[in-house]
C-alpha cells in the first residue's frame, strides 16, 4: 500500500486524549504534522471506588473536574486543540432523568450484587445459550445487562426514573457538550446489542424493562459529538473545541494502536486486565466460542474484536497492597523478586472467582494453593512468581483456544498497554505461547484515541493508516521463545488444576 493512501496533511493538528482506566486517568496531547506524531503527557489523576450504604460507586464529578482542569491548562498554555476524545472502561453507565439531570453517581462494575444478578438472569430470564446467540458476548457478571437486571431486582428508584442511559465516556462528553450519544464500540460491550445486526436488541432490552428510546442515537468512531458548551468554555478559558467519539472503550483504542501491518496477529491488551484476541471481519457465534467464553466486540472500520478476558496484573497489585505494612515493595521490585524464585512451585487459575475481589488477595492465593495441595507461597517473590507464571499459562490456554475457534494461524503476538513494559512477563509469554512477542506501544490507549480523532479531521484515512503511522513512531521490543518445552510440561499440570485436561 502506498503511503499516499494514508492521507497525511501538512498542517500541525493538536489533539487531546482523555483516557480513563480503572484507577487513574491521563490526558495526553498529540501533535500530528506531515505524518509525524508526537505526544506529551499533560496531566495524571487517580480515583478510587466510593463505598456508601453497601454499594460501590464512581465519583464521576471528580473525574469531570479533572478534565476541566486539563482544558484550563491547555488554555493557559495557548494550545489550539483540533479536537478532544474520551475513552474509558466498559459496562458502567449513568442514568439521566427526563429533565437532563444525573440520577446519582454511576455504580462501580465490581459491585458484588452483579454476581447474583447474572445467576438470576440465566436462571429466570434467558439461558446462557440464548444470551450468547443474541449478544455474542461472554458471560461476565459486570456486563451492563446484568447490572441493569440487578438494579431491577433491587427496585432501584434511579433506574425507574431514568429517561436516558449513557456509558461513562459518553456521559462525560454530554457533560462537556450537552449532546447525548452512545458510541458503537463501547455499546457493543454492554450485552444490549445484537452482535449480527450491530444495533440494540429489542428483546434483550425488554428483559430489563427498557426500550430503544432509553438510549440516544448511535454514532461510530470518528464522528463528532458536539462542541464544548459555553459554560465549559467560560470555566476553562478554552475556545471552540469539537468532542469526537473515538473508540470509546479503552480496549478499542488499545487494539486500534496495535502496530501490525498484516492480519495474522493476535494481541494482548495488558494492564490490570489482560484481553487476548484477534481482529476479525465478522463475529464468531459458534458453540465452541460459547463454551470457551469468548466475546465479540465492535471495533473501528466495522471490525470485530474476538476476545477472551484473562485476569491481569491487578492480582499482583492487590497483593502488593495487602503486604504494604509488612513487606513494602514496589511493583518493579516484586518482579525482580519473582525472578529469583523457582518456576511452577505454585500455580493458580487466575480467573477463579475467588480472585475477583477478595478482602485479602494474598490470603486468597494461599488458601487456593493449600486446597490444591501445592506449595503455599509466603514471600512477595514467591507470590509474584505464582501470579506471573499462572498468567503466562492462562495466555497459552487462551491462544490455543483462539487458534482452534477461529481456525486461523497466528504468526506474532502483539502486547500493548502498560503491561508491555513488563520485560519478564513478555518473555515468559513468548516462552509459554511459543510465539514471537512484539511489545509496545505502552501508551497505546492514548495513541489510538488521538489517531481516531485524526480520522475525524481528515489527517488519516482509516485503520490501516493509523497502524502504519504508529508502526513508524512506536518503540517496540521483540521476544523470541526460549524454552517452550518447559512450559508445555507445566501446561498439563495447569489443565489438570483447572479441570480441563483431556488426556486422562
Amino acid at each position: 500500500m502506498e503511503i499516499s493512501e494514508y492521507n497525511f496533511m501538512g498542517d500541525v493538528s493538536t489533539f487531546l486524549s482523555i483516557d480513563l482506566g480503572l484507577s487513574s486517568g491521563r490526558t495526553t496531547l498529540g501533535r500530528l504534522h506531515n505524518g509525524e506524531l508526537t505526544t506529551e503527557e499533560l496531566t495524571q489523576f487517580k480515583y478510587k471506588k466510593v463505598v456508601y450504604n453497601g454499594c460501590y460507586y464512581w465519583d464521576l464529578l471528580y473525574i469531570y473536574q479533572q478534565i476541566l482542569e486539563a482544558l484550563e491548562l491547555c488554555a493557559q498554555r495557548g494550545e489550539q486543540l483540533a479536537s478532544l476524545g474520551i475513552d474509558s472502561w466498559a459496562a458502567d453507565f449513568v442514568c439521566v432523568d427526563k429533565n437532563g439531570k444525573m440520577l446519582g453517581m454511576p455504580h462501580y462494575y465490581r459491585d458484588p450484587q452483579n454476581v447474583v444478578a447474572m445467576e438470576d438472569y440465566f436462571k429466570n430470564v434467558m439461558s446462557h445459550e440464548e444470551y450468547f446467540a443474541k449478544t455474542g458476548l461472554q458471560a461476565i457478571d459486570f456486563n451492563t445487562l446484568f447490572q441493569l437486571h440487578g438494579r431491577r431486582m433491587n427496585d432501584d428508584a434511579a433506574l425507574a426514573a431514568t429517561d436516558k442511559i449513557l456509558f461513562i465516556p459518553n456521559a462525560l462528553a454530554w457533560m462537556l457538550t450537552g449532546e447525548m450519544v452512545c458510541e458503537y464500540t463501547i455499546t457493543s460491550t454492554s450485552a444490549l446489542l445484537n452482535a449480527k445486526t450491530k444495533d440494540f436488541d429489542e428483546e434483550v432490552l425488554k428483559t430489563v424493562g427498557l426500550t430503544r428510546d432509553h438510549f440516544p442515537k448511535m454514532v461510530q468512531p470518528g464522528e463528532t459529538i458536539g462542541m464544548l458548551s459555553e459554560d465549559v468554555k467560560a470555566i476553562t478559558g478554552i475556545g471552540d473545541v469539537p468532542v469526537i467519539a473515538v473508540s470509546c472503550h479503552d480496549t478499542g483504542c488499545n487494539v486500534t494502536a496495535v502496530p501490525a501491518m498484516n492480519k495474522n496477529f493476535a494481541f494482548i491488551c495488558s494492564g490490570l486486565w489482560s484481553l487476548m484476541g484477534m481482529e476479525l471481519t465478522e463475529p464468531i457465534m459458534t458453540e465452541e466460542a460459547l463454551n470457551n467464553n469468548f466475546t465479540n466486540e465492535g471495533g473501528l472500520d466495522n471490525t470485530t474484536r474476538f476476545i477472551k478476558n484473562i485476569a491481569g496484573l491487578y492480582i499482583l497489585e492487590a497483593c502488593i497492597e495487602a503486604m504494604k505494612n509488612t513487606t513494602p515493595m514496589t511493583y518493579e521490585q516484586s518482579i525482580e523478586e519473582a525472578k529469583k524464585v523457582e518456576q511452577f512451585r505454585s500455580i493458580i487459575n487466575v480467573n477463579d472467582p475467588r480472585f475477583y475481589n477478595p478482602q485479602n488477595m494474598v490470603t486468597a492465593i494461599q488458601e487456593y494453593c493449600a486446597e490444591t495441595g501445592q506449595f503455599v507461597p509466603e514471600t512477595i517473590g514467591q507470590i509474584a512468581r505464582c501470579i506471573l507464571d499462572s498468567m503466562a499459562l492462562s495466555y497459552k490456554q487462551a491462544v490455543t483456544s483462539l487458534k482452534k475457534t477461529t481456525n486461523q494461524e497466528i504468526e506474532v503476538m502483539h502486547i500493548v498497554g502498560g503491561g508491555a513494559l513488563n520485560d519478564y512477563l513478555n518473555q515468559i509469554t513468548a516462552d509459554a505461547c511459543n510465539l514471537k512477542v512484539v511489545a509496545g506501544p505502552a501508551n497505546s490507549t492514548a495513541l489510538g484515541n488521538i489517531m481516531v480523532q485524526a480520522i475525524a479531521t481528515g489527517e488519516v484515512a482509516n485503520l490501516m493508516g493509523i497502524r502504519y503511522q504508529i508502526s513508524l513512531l512506536s518503540e517496540t521490543k521483540e521476544y523470541i521463545p526460549r524454552h517452550p518445552d518447559l512450559w508445555d510440561a507445566a501446561y498439563d499440570g495447569f489443565l489438570i488444576l483447572t479441570g480441563q485436561y483431556e488426556g486422562l
